[in-house]
């Protein structure tokens, strides 16, 4: 009968108040977002107290209030969230548009978020708060008045004078007297009444177990969301019978509301003694979980499980409490120990869900979310984790229906709020969204997850200063959680911060287990978007190079299936000289790994050589910049141009985009120039399309097309700037068709398959200088297929990476030698049959080693230098000697495959030395190194390693497939050392050194010692610069040939400078680029010495023989 006649006056309030109050104001002052317990609307001009709704909105002149053990959450018209506390009294504002909107805190306490420049006054009997765009707490009592801020600036006042507060400042006003500053060591504990204290036990579903009536009427009551009088009827409990279970679940009901301060009480009475019941210890830990004292969380749920194994909820703690330190096994491993206790529970198998999902095994969640659907479908977290899965299945639009049923079933649960906001943005409703997640931050304060997250929202509608705070506010409340520095990172290096961007990231890789590469905390949220963000660029930006080359490799031993991983080694091999198939093999891999195309690949990025020098190019060698954080639908486009000196032009259009699970792009790049002297020019363009659909969160296909032309005259350079070939002219056609796919079966194994048609056709004309001059012309085609496969499992502490593949191509290849002696031509048609297999694993033992530990077999069938087979062993040491300190050791054979597409899925790296290099088809190459990488600080880091690369090389002198190959022995020794100080927040400084020696038979063709100082200048408006002052010495053999002559000893210095602007709103960047300003001329001889030593008749140059100019601007929408 109580429950009828409640119910009919419910209708009645909802039908004679609701549409009343959005009759009776046009403007309205606000919206109940979340109501639990009592809360009470009394509308302006009438008498009486009515029921407040969810999702009721308020005229300016009502009042609101909340009885004792409620709360409420209200969003004001100016996106302005408030959180009311028991008993408290609130009158809105008249709304006038030309006046400061307004609120009147009669009695109570007022938690308030404000993010808009509209400003906001809040008014008491004894202090007045005047805010714009903060974080605050302000207090109405019966002697006196308080407002504390959390972040940002507010005025307080009253008659008597004022008083401005800042971060984690807190002022008092008593009657008649002025506000004044007061102490306040943990102001955070003001708002605990504002957290969310996850459940650890379904109360709903302990009806049929109870005896006593009263408890369960309780029950009755708290499952139709009466929380007030389901801890009225526990209040009816006769004492004789108020035993440890009577304790937990009145506490457990308190906190539910937020009433952590007469919880904590209860507790602590049952917790005397020498050990708690269990179900004390477990609630104990949910609070100091919400406070986000962790260590202390895991302590009280570990002894919990160990006073009573029986006992779910301590188990339910215990996978909190692991999930909170980034323990997602572990935590399944404990709420299985819950599920093993009682099948039934929803609130078990919801919890089960969840982590499954933040495993990555999303079907085995949703089965077990249906489940916990099935169990109880009145229970709030099912619906929202079977949203998740949801949303991970790429359909939004059902995942809004389940958090929106989770929130209707409890409006006070932030995930929910949360989840929808994901979806939300998924969806492009980027402003809707973020609203759902402002939602979900007043919900529970101190999240620091949401806070980044909310700070992640705020960054994509490009309200840096805002998006700052909450970042801030997240490292208050969970210093050890990588997240809010990750995203920082990020934010700052658009902002032209760069420096600081840097040492976020350091900082972020510190307390994400020593990763570059960011996997995010959030168990059930892949964070694509950010994951693929390009934090090669930071290092870039600071010329860093060396120092990412170190993260990257060493977050692929970690996580060799992670696609971000292997677009930050893309990113840092663009910065080293020889490393073009590496880097093109990382792109490869990063795009079959990638779950969905969150970030488009620019047209040149997937090129081996595009013999283009550093910073002469229309955009850089690493992955575009201006990406999203969110993985959300939208259309992007993206225009680069360059243009200066020589001619040079050249431009890179990209349009990309994303809907539901389907992502496609379009790109376009043209380069030209004349180069530096007579034919030395160079011509290119090339076209690619993309598309990638996801059939599932465990499987994606891909496809690519791509057509590149490439014209150009002579390249090599030969030691001297009079030699150079006048005749030489090349032409290359590419074009291709590939096709890719990735399936995880499991959350800790994934296969990745690559399968291309492959169609080039060469054209090279040049004159062959003897006795009589005659003009050759060769032509060369290549056709055929290409595919590969891999398999990677990982299982700590070690991975497996198995895989292998097949290149089947038919090659014709024909010349002409015109003179005036006459005619004769020779058509020579042949395969190249390559077929490789490998394994390759790291382990991870003891725990500051990672060996690598791998195995390789080539067998290649070349009509035109022979049959081979190798077998090539690998190994490799990273020692972590402190944690600071590495010692790099690799030892490794390779063979080259001749081929002219020569990406590979195949690792590219061992313990962070390069495997793969340009080099004669058969190459048999073995490679030996040495590494030490030191950071002296977050500001200093040091490095240097040592390598020597000796290689057997098969060289035809005759064009006939009757023609003996010789045998070659060539050898590179290497030296690098690199040193990097950011100095402030504006400067940074690096000193790099290379001594590289070429050996061909028993000829040292060059000694090259090349020593690049820079200092670059960075300001937050978006100003840069940087100077770079590069001193070479090369000692080259001097010979009779002409083409060698003159060029031994050869020393210079060069100054370049850049100065660039960043554009406001992250719309682009413009730059002007000086190389060699003091227009030194010298001579030098190519690192491919005169094409010997790659057999490849091109080279991208390192220096360039006079000044260049260049301008830059690239534009994103």
């Amino acid at each position: 009968m109580q429950k009828s006649a409640k119910l009919f006056l419910t209708i009645v309030a909802f039908f004679t108040s609701g549409p009343a109050l959005s009759d009776a104001c046009e403007q309205w002052a606000a919206r109940l977002v979340s109501a639990q317990g009592r809360v009470e609307i009394k509308p302006s001009g009438k008498p009486s107290w009515e029921p407040a709704m969810s999702e009721e909105t308020f005229c300016p002149g009502d009042k609101i209030r909340t009885l004792a053990r409620s709360r409420a959450s209200l969003l004001l018209p100016n996106q302005t969230y408030i959180a009311l506390d028991q008993d408290t009294i609130v009158v809105f504002s008249d709304g006038k548009a030309e006046a400061p909107s307004w609120l009147e805190l009669l009695t109570g306490a007022l938690y308030a978020r404000s993010r808009t420049s509209k400003p906001l006054d809040i008014r008491t009997p004894y202090i007045n708060a005047a805010i714009k765009g903060t974080e605050f707490l302000i207090k109405a009592g019966p002697e006196g008045g308080q407002v504390t801020v959390f972040e940002g600036e507010v005025e307080t006042s009253n008659t008597k004078g004022q008083v401005v507060l800042k971060d984690g400042q807190t002022a008092v006003a008593a009657l008649g007297e002025a506000p004044r500053l007061a102490l306040d060591l943990r102001p955070e504990d003001s708002v605990q009444w504002a957290l969310y204290f996850p459940p650890l036990v379904d109360y709903a579903a302990l009806q049929a177990r109870v005896r006593d009536p009263h408890v369960a009427e309780a029950l009755r009551l708290y499952a139709d969301g009466d929380i007030v009088e389901a801890l009225a009827a526990l209040d009816r409990v006769p004492d004789a019978r108020r035993d440890v279970d009577f304790a937990a679940l009145y506490a457990g009901l308190l906190l539910s509301v937020g009433r952590v301060d007469e919880a904590e009480p209860l507790l602590a009475a049952q917790a005397r003694g020498a050990k708690a019941p269990a179900a004390i210890d477990a609630l104990r830990a949910v609070i100091a979980l919400a406070r986000n004292r962790k260590p202390e969380a895991l302590d009280l749920a570990n002894r919990a499980v160990q006073t009573d194994p029986a006992a779910a909820s301590g188990w339910m703690a215990q996978s909190y409490a692991r999930q909170a330190a980034f323990d997602l096994e572990g935590a399944l491993a404990s709420i299985d120990r819950a599920a093993a206790l009682d099948r039934g529970d929803a609130l078990v198998e919801a919890r089960r869900a969840e982590l499954l999902a933040g495993l990555g095994r999303w079907s085995d969640a949703r089965k077990a979310a249906e489940h916990a659907v099935r169990i109880n479908p009145r229970h709030p977290r099912a619906h929202v984790v079977l949203g998740f899965v949801e949303l991970m299945d790429g359909d939004a639009s059902e995942a809004l229906a389940s958090f929106g049923k989770g929130a209707e079933l409890d409006s006070a649960d932030p995930l929910a709020r949360f989840g929808s906001g994901l979806a939300l943005v998924r969806k492009g409703e980027l402003k809707e969204g973020t609203a759902a997640i402002e939602t979900a931050a007043s919900l529970d304060p101190g999240d620091a997850l949401i806070r980044s997250y909310l700070g992640k929202a705020y960054y994509e509608q490009k309200r840096n200063a805002v998006a700052e705070k909450q970042f801030d506010l997240a490292k208050t409340f969970d210093p050890k959680d990588p997240t809010p520095w990750f995203y920082e990172a990020i934010k700052k290096q658009t902002e032209n911060r760069p420096v600081e961007a840097f040492k976020e990231l350091q900082r972020a890789i510190e307390l994400n287990d020593n990763r570059a590469v960011y996997r995010s905390k959030l168990a059930l949220d892949d964070d694509l978007a950010a994951r693929s963000a390009a934090l090669g660029r930071i290092y870039t930006d600071l010329g860093f190079g060396q120092r990412a080359v170190v993260e990257g490799w060493r977050s692929l031993s970690v996580e060799p299936g992670n696609y971000s991983a292997h677009r930050l080694l893309a990113d840092s091999y663009s910065s080293l000289p020889r490393h073009e198939i590496a880097r093109a093999s990382e792109v490869l891999q990063s795009q079959l790994l990638q779950p969905i195309n969150t970030t488009p690949i620019q047209p040149h990025l997937a090129e081996g050589r595009l013999l283009i020098p550093d910073g002469a190019g229309p955009s850089r060698l690493s992955f575009n910049e201006f990406n999203p954080m969110f993985t959300r639908d939208r259309f992007s486009f993206q225009a680069s141009g360059i243009a200066g000196s020589n001619d040079t032009f050249g431009e890179e259009l990209v349009h990309s985009g994303l809907w539901d699970n389907f992502s496609y792009s379009l790109g376009q790049f043209h380069y030209e120039t004349n180069g530096f002297r007579k034919n030395n020019d160079l011509r290119q363009d090339i076209y690619n399309v993309f598309a990638q659909g996801m059939v599932s969160p465990n499987l994606s296909i891909q496809a690519e097309y791509r057509h590149r032309h490439l014209e150009h005259g002579d390249l090599l350079f030969y030691g001297n700037l009079e030699t150079f070939d006048d005749s030489f002219r090349r032409e290359v056609t590419t074009d291709s068709i590939r096709t890719g796919l990735r399936y995880s079966p499991t959350a800790n194994s994934d296969v990745i398959l690559s399968a291309m048609y492959l169609d080039t056709l060469h054209n090279r004309v040049e004159m062959i200088l003897s006795r009589i001059p005659k003009n050759l012309s060769e032509t060369m085609s290549q056709r055929g297929f290409a595919g590969e496969a891999q398999y990677i499992y990982r299982r700590d502490p070690f991975d497996l990476i198995l895989g292998g593949g097949r290149r089947d191509l038919s090659v014709e290849l024909s010349n002409e030698l015109a003179s005036s002696l006459g005619l004769s031509s020779e058509r020579i048609a042949y395969h190249i049959r390559h077929s490789n297999a490998y394994l390759y694993s790291h382990i991870r033992f003891p725990k500051t080693m990672t060996w690598t530990l791998g195995m390789s077999y080539d067998s290649s069938c070349n009509q035109w230098v022979g049959d081979y087979g190798q077998v090539n062993p690998k190994v490799g040491l990273a020692w972590e000697l402190t944690a600071d300190t590495i010692l790099r050791l690799a030892a490794f054979r390779t063979f080259d495959r001749g081929v002219e597409h020569d990406a590979t899925i195949e690792p590219t790296q061992i313990a962070g030395f390069n495997q793969f290099f340009d080099g004669y088809p058969t190459t048999d190459a073995r490679r030996y190194g040495i590494g030490l990488d030191h950071k002296f600080s977050s500001d200093l880091m040091v490095g240097l390693e040592a390598s020597l690369r000796d290689m057997i090389t098969p060289i035809l002198p005759k064009v006939s497939l009757d023609t003996q190959s010789e045998i070659l022995k060539q050898e590179e020794m290497l030296y690098r050392a690199y040193g990097y100080w950011a100095i402030n927040d504006n400067f940074a400084a690096g000193l790099e050194y290379q001594f590289d020696i070429y050996t061909s038979g028993d000829e040292t063709r060059y000694q090259n010692h090349i020593a690049p100082l820079s200092l670059s200048y960075f300001h937050p408006s978006g100003l840069s610069s940087t100077i770079t002052v590069t001193y070479v010495n090369q000692e080259a053999l001097e010979r009779n040939d002409p083409s060698s002559r003159n060029h031994d000893d050869n020393q210079f210095a060069l100054l370049d400078f850049a100065l660039r602007y960043r554009l406001p709103n992250r719309f682009g960047t413009a730059g002007f680029v000086v190389k060699n300003v003091l227009d030194q001329q010298f001579d030098f001889l190519g690192q491919n010495s005169l094409g010997y030593r790659t057999g490849r008749l091109e080279e991208t140059p390192l220096f360039i023989p006079e000044r260049t100019m260049f301008f830059h601007l690239t534009l994103a929408f």
